[in-house]
């Protein structure tokens, strides 16, 4: 009887740990193109820009965006993020975020992490208030992820900006409890 009893506890820790495990705060993919740096002191940020936030009340609804100068459709819901282009209607990205905890709110922002291509855009994905989760996600002008990353969210106000470096790059700065700036690989 303890053996079934025994058996049984261990079957319920190990299929919780086993469902919580993906919402691991890490690094889930990268093409090696993007680069992350913590910075300890303060940042030299001149030309310091806010990224566009959408709340929980803007879910199930269209939003228009610019990106690399065309109009796009924006739209979230607890478990998706779709960007379309305005004029065809083709999809630029269609993403399925089922398996993370639902998105409370959306960060995004137009980025040039290279200095001879499009615009990249980041997304910053905060989920449920109680998983202390966030998922930041780069894309290329092509809708390809480039960067995903699960961070554990250490302040209830997270802020994405992108900050000019020169007339070719910006880098992306993520504020949690420390300053994290996004930079391109190849300069």
């Amino acid at each position: 009887m303890a053996v079934a009893i025994l058996s049984i506890l261990g079957s319920l820790v190990f299929g919780f740990v086993g469902i919580r495990s993906y919402n691991l705060p890490r690094l889930t993919y990268s093409d090696g193109s993007v680069l992350r740096d913590v910075e300890s002191g303060e940042i030299s940020a001149q030309n310091l820009l806010e990224a566009k936030v959408f709340e929980s009340e803007d879910r199930d609804s269209s939003h228009e965006i610019s990106w690399n100068n065309e109009m796009m459709i924006f739209t979230f819901s607890t478990d998706s993020i779709e960007l379309v282009e305005k004029d065809s209607g083709k999809a630029v990205i269609n993403l399925s975020l089922s398996k993370y905890d639902y998105i409370m709110a959306i960060h995004i922002q137009e980025t040039k992490l290279f200095a001879d291509k499009d615009n990249y855009l980041a997304i910053l994905a905060e989920l449920r208030a109680t998983s202390r989760l966030a998922l930041l996600m780069f894309f290329s002008n092509d809708g390809k992820e480039i960067y995903r990353e699960l961070i554990r969210r250490e302040t209830p106000d997270m802020s994405l900006f992108k900050n000019r470096i020169d007339d070719v790059r910006e880098d992306t700065i993520l504020l949690n409890e420390n300053t994290y700036i996004y930079k391109s690989k190849v300069f």
